[in-house]
């Protein structure tokens, strides 16, 4: 199989739809890329939280940042949090963009696994504090945007990222940048698919238009009118591990802006799921996502007002529910088992999803992306082109879903039928070899908040650590050099000015 893709059309709008539209015309200028978008489609609109990767995909594009973050009512994100996931009451422990500080160090992250062995009063949450620089932004609502090289290695361009209103960033990548570079926007509805032994010969719309294409990219959300419903591609259902398919959500209004306005995505456990909490400029986005084979939809939006009603909120407003409108959506986790069929590509939620607890809905689409960029490079795509493609997108796709699982497999909560049903799950073999291969890198941050160490790591060392005594003096002395440069570190966060004067400062032009 061999053809040209000279030709592409973009079936749906929305994040997904633009998102690869802008990359295309990025990426290929000369080729024709039309995006057809029904306007009898709703954008959700719930807020949107990118992971770290995104700055790359922004990068690669040279957007304005300026003026994308203006118009998608943007703030800046410095990693994620996690409340209540380890027990029913548990602090809150974060996981931080970046890398972590090994300066000095003796044994690298073993230090403070060793220090945490013969001292168990020390807080999970300390590894983050001992490890990386920009820690305290996270405690503060405080910012620090511009390289400072006594934070290394944070890298503010590297490491920062957005929390963006969904439905205006698909707004903005289409107006301000894909169709000034010559995409083409027909909006109509698709009404019938024309097959042939390639895949798609050509889709007829509401209105009467034929449209045929070399490529068809299938951007259409849960639907999948391409891949799924015309292709016929066999979906795997991943529900067995991640059992949440439903969630209600609805904006916050600020009350304070600068307590409110946090540097992070926060997530909070409850008895039946979890809550996020992503901040905009303009507002607050929030959702509880749930299973509703542990409780109904109207149970569900009960508890999800009760913990916005709560105390358990930044700001106390036991009325906030009652000035709030709650929407409803289903959640389809899972995946296609090949995203691109023939001549059909499935970007986004048309080719799978993954529940929204570590921000991979962005991620995937944009990752999996620069990757069919790379397919498309060629003047003709093969056989070779298509397989490789799905090899290396399926593979991410099932890293994405391992690291959210563990999520809930490291939990030791047991309130609920939910958290039991999920703490008595047996797990693929696969998982236990997670946590091992994590340590090393930022993500370790998720075990170890979840006061977990693999069997194989350095806890099983501990006792030849003690008897050696110059190993344990070394460590002692690293602890007293960090110590005086976390100081150094929280000095310069503190001195730095809040999350919401720098963007009402540099961005949004308020007095």
């Amino acid at each position: 199989m061999s053809y040209k893709t000279n030709n592409i059309v973009i079936v749906g709008g929305g994040s997904a739809g633009w998102m690869t539209a802008a990359t295309l015309i990025k990426a290929f200028p000369n080729k024709k890329i039309t995006v057809i978008e029904s306007k009898n489609i709703p954008t959700v609109g719930v807020g949107e939280s990118t992971v770290f990767e995104f700055a790359d995909w922004l990068h690669f594009l040279d957007i304005d940042k300026k003026d994308f973050i203006s118009f998608t009512n943007a703030s800046f994100k410095f990693g994620i949090g996690f409340t209540n996931f380890l027990e029913e009451k548990s602090d809150t422990f974060y996981y931080p963009f970046g890398s972590p500080n090994l300066n000095d160090t003796v044994l690298g992250l073993d230090d403070w696994v060793y220090l945490k062995s013969i001292d168990q009063s020390i807080s999970n949450k300390d590894y983050v504090d001992y490890y990386y620089p920009q820690s305290k932004c996270l405690d503060t609502n405080k910012v620090v945007l511009e390289y400072n090289e006594n934070l290394y290695p944070f890298r503010p361009d590297r490491d920062v990222v957005y929390q963006i209103d969904a439905s205006r960033f698909g707004l903005w990548l289409a107006e301000k940048y894909a169709i000034p570079k010559g995409v083409t926007r027909i909006y109509d509805t698709i009404t019938k698919i024309n097959g042939d032994e390639h895949g798609i010969k050509s889709v007829i719309t509401e209105t009467g238009l034929e449209i045929f294409a070399d490529l068809f990219i299938d951007c259409s959300g849960f639907k999948s009118i391409l891949l799924g419903s015309f292709m016929k591609e066999k979906f795997i259902d991943t529900k067995d591990i991640l059992p949440n398919n439903k969630a209600w959500f609805g904006p916050v209004q600020y009350t304070d802006k600068e307590k409110e306005l946090q540097t992070f995505t926060n997530c909070t456990g409850l008895k039946n799921g979890w809550v996020w909490n992503t901040p905009l400029w303009s507002r607050i986005g929030t959702g509880y996502v749930y299973s509703d084979e542990f409780i109904d939809d109207d149970g569900a939006l009960q508890e999800f007002k009760n913990h916005l009603d709560s105390k358990d909120m930044i700001i106390y407003d036991p009325d906030r529910s009652k000035k709030m409108e709650f929407r409803k959506i289903e959640i389809k986790n899972g995946y296609y088992e090949r995203p691109w069929v023939k001549n059909v590509v499935g970007i986004g939620l048309a080719h799978g999803f993954l529940e929204p607890l570590e921000s991979t809905g962005l991620f995937l689409i944009h990752s999996t992306l620069l990757k069919l960029v790379n397919a498309l490079e060629r003047e003709n795509v093969t056989s070779w082109d298509i397989n490789g493609f799905n090899k290396v997108v399926i593979e991410m796709f099932k890293e994405s879903f391992d690291f959210v699982a563990l999520h809930y497999a490291l939990s030791k909560r047991d309130d609920s039928d939910y958290w039991r049903s999920i703490t008595s799950k047996e797990y693929p073999e696969r998982f236990y070899n997670l946590v091992p291969r994590y340590f090393g890198y930022n993500i370790s941050c998720i075990p170890i908040g979840m006061d977990y160490r693999p069997f194989n790591f350095a806890f099983t060392k501990i006792d030849s650590f003690k008897n050696n005594k110059n190993l344990k003096k070394a460590i002692v002395m690293s602890q007293l050099i960090r110590q005086n440069k976390k100081q150094e570190w929280d000095n310069i966060i503190n001195n730095s000015v809040s999350h919401y004067q720098y963007l009402k400062e540099n961005y949004y032009n308020e007095i």
